[in-house]
């Protein structure tokens, strides 16, 4: 059997975890391997499309510099990429100030391209927070 080079699955395209989590305060905060999936950089802005799958969204993130008049701008604090979008998630009514659990995004590519962008799925599941005794 011959087996054709270019037809090979290479591991370190699938070894990338990439999420985003909402924080208490309203904040969408990115992992490791999301800041790099995106390639987030300070003043990056974020746009977001509503799916028709209540609670998953798509998104853009547009290059610092870019015209995104209505899009959320990105910030680097404590080494970590966020954004606010406290209102945003209010307005939605995802119950992330839970005690009890954690709203989180798994962030898939998507084929399609916005403004010559790439276009990411935000995919939420919901966690149950451990209770850690005392």
């Amino acid at each position: 059997m011959n087996f054709n080079e270019s037809l090979m699955v290479d591991a370190n395209e699938f070894n990338l975890s990439p999420k985003g989590t909402i924080h208490n305060s309203g904040r969408l905060g990115f992992n490791r391997d999301a800041e790099a999936y995106l390639n987030l950089k300070i003043d990056s802005r974020l746009l977001l499309f509503r799916s028709e799958e209540r609670g998953n969204y798509f998104m853009v993130v547009l290059p610092p510099g870019s015209d995104g008049n209505a899009a959320f701008p990105v910030k680097l604090a404590s080494a970590y990429y966020s954004a606010n979008l406290k209102a945003f998630f209010d307005a939605e009514q995802l119950p992330y100030a839970s005690n009890d659990q954690t709203i989180i995004f798994d962030i898939v590519k998507r084929p399609e391209e916005y403004r010559g962008c790439p276009v990411f799925e935000l995919k939420q599941r919901v966690v149950k927070r451990r209770v850690v005794s005392k």
